[in-house]
C-alpha cells in the first residue's frame, strides 16, 4: 500500500534530530544538575535516528530484511517506553533536591544521588529490554510503511513487567515531585537564591524550563498510556495471566504485517502513528525552550563568528593588537578587554599594560578576576610590581 504522506514522516525524524543535537552541542551543562535532560535528548535522539531507518526502508514493504537491526529496533522501543519518563522522573527529583536544600556536599551522598540517577536514567530501560525477553513471542514484526517492532505476548505478566512501568513513573513524579516544585517556583522563587547563592537570576528560568519539559512529557506519556492500557486490558478477548514458557516462546520466527492490516486496527493504527511522530513532537519541544536559551544563542553568534573568519580568510601580518578584538562570549565565561602597552622613557613606566580576565564564571558565579601589569621597555624598579589578589565577581 502506497503512503501519500512519505517522506514526510523520514524528513521530520531527521530535521527533529538536528533540533536536538543542536541543543546538546550548544548548552551548558551543570554536572548533576542538567543529568536528566542530557539522558532525555539522548533517548530522543536514539529513537528519532531509528525511525529515520525505518521509514525510509520499510517504505510500502513489509519484507523481512535487516534482522539484526530490527532486533536492536524492537528492543529499543520496549526501552524508550520508560527511558522518557524516567529521565522526567530524574529531572523533577533533581529539581526538588535543589529547590529543598538537601543537597549534600559528602561524597558519599553525591555518589548515592548519581548512582539512582544513572539508575533511573539507563539502568531501568536495560532492565525492562532484558525483561521483554520473557514474554517475547517473537523475534521481531515488521509492519508495512512503519518497519521493526516489539512483539510481546498478551498476559498478566506481561502487564506486570512491561505495560505497567510506563505508568508508574509519570505517577510518581507528579504525586512526589511536580506539584511541589510548581508550587515552590510560583510563591516562593527567591528560594533558589537561598539555596543557591551566588548563581544569577536565569537559574530560575532554567529551573522552570527543566520543570516544563518534564510536564510535557508526563502529558504526553501518561494520558495515552492509561488509554491503551484499558483498551488492551479491559475490551477486548480474554487471555490468560500467564500461558506458559513454552506456549509464549513456541514460535520464533519473525513476523510481517501488511498497512491494509493493521491500518483495519483502530489500536494498531493509532499506536505505530504515535509511535512514529511522538519524538518529533519531543524535539520541537527541546528546541523550543532550551535551544533559544542565552547560553544557546551566544554559542550560536560565536560559532557564526568563527565561520565568517575562516572564510574572510586570514588577517594581514602586522595587524595592530589594539585594532584586534578578541571575545569570547558564552553563558559563563566572559573575557575583558587586552590593552596595547605603551614604550618606556628613560627606564621609566610612562603607562601599565593590562590584561583582565575580567570574570570567569562557572556553576557557583563568578569565580575570580586577575589583573597583571606588564611594563614595556626596561624592567620595573625594585618593589613596583605587584601582584593583584584575586577578587571575586560581583555578578
Amino acid at each position: 500500500m502506497l503512503d501519500p504522506t512519505f517522506p514526510l514522516a523520514p524528513i521530520s525524524n531527521i530535521v527533529a534530530s538536528i533540533l536536538v543535537l543542536l541543543t546538546l552541542v550548544t548548552s551548558s551543562y551543570r554536572g548533576p544538575y542538567d543529568r536528566g535532560i542530557v539522558m532525555l535528548k539522548g533517548w530522543v535522539m536514539i529513537g528519532l535516528f531509528k525511525m529515520s531507518i525505518q521509514t525510509i526502508v520499510w517504505r510500502n514493504s513489509y519484507e523481512i530484511i535487516l534482522p539484526v537491526f530490527c532486533d536492536i529496533s524492537s528492543h529499543l522501543e520496549i526501552g524508550l517506553a520508560v527511558g522518557l519518563p524516567a529521565c522526567s522522573l530524574v529531572m523533577t527529583r533533581r529539581l526538588w533536591i535543589i529547590l529543598d536544600g538537601e543537597v549534600s556536599p559528602h561524597k558519599s551522598v553525591l555518589h548515592g544521588t548519581a548512582f539512582v540517577d544513572y539508575f533511573l536514567g539507563f539502568g531501568v530501560p536495560i532492565m525492562h529490554m532484558t525483561l521483554y525477553y520473557v514474554v517475547q513471542t517473537g523475534r521481531f514484526q515488521v509492519f508495512e510503511s512503519y518497519g521493526c517492532g516489539a512483539c510481546p505476548y498478551r498476559s498478566g505478566v506481561t502487564i506486570l513487567l512491561l505495560t505497567i512501568w510506563p505508568l508508574i513513573l509519570p505517577m510518581v513524579s507528579i504525586s512526589l515531585y511536580c506539584w511541589r516544585i510548581a508550587l515552590c517556583l510560583y510563591r516562593y522563587w527567591h528560594v533558589i537564591h537561598r539555596t543557591e547563592s551566588g548563581r544569577r537570576d536565569w537559574d530560575r528560568v532554567r529551573y522552570t524550563r527543566l520543570l516544563a519539559i518534564s510536564l510535557i512529557d508526563i502529558f504526553l506519556s501518561l494520558p495515552v498510556g492509561i488509554i491503551l492500557f484499558i483498551s488492551n486490558n479491559f475490551f477486548g478477548p480474554h487471555y490468560p495471566f500467564w500461558p506458559g514458557w513454552d506456549v509464549i516462546h513456541n514460535t520464533w520466527e519473525p513476523a510481517s504485517t501488511p498497512a491494509s492490516t493493521w491500518q483495519g486496527q483502530i489500536t494498531d493504527r493509532f499506536v505505530l502513528y504515535w509511535n512514529e511522530w511522538v519524538l518529533v513532537v519531543y524535539a520541537v519541544a527541546i528546541f523550543a525552550l532550551f535551544g533559544f536559551a542565552p547560553d544557546a544563542m551566544n554559542r550560536y553568534r560565536a560559532m557564526y563568528h568563527s565561520a565568517s573568519s575562516c572564510l574572510r580568510g586570514p588577517r594581514r601580518r602586522g595587524t595592530s593588537l589594539s585594532n584586534t578584538k578578541t571575545s569570547t562570549s558564552t553563558s559563563d565565561a566572559e573575557i575583558g578587554s587586552i590593552c596595547r602597552p605603551f614604550p618606556s622613557v628613560k627606564g621609566h613606566q610612562m603607562r601599565e599594560d593590562c590584561l583582565t580576565l575580567d570574570t570567569v564564571d562557572g556553576p557557583w558565579g563568578g569565580l575570580l578576576s586577575v589583573s597583571v601589569d606588564i611594563f614595556a621597555g626596561h624592567s620595573a624598579p625594585e618593589g613596583e610590581f605587584t601582584a593583584h589578589k584575586p577578587r571575586a565577581s560581583k555578578h
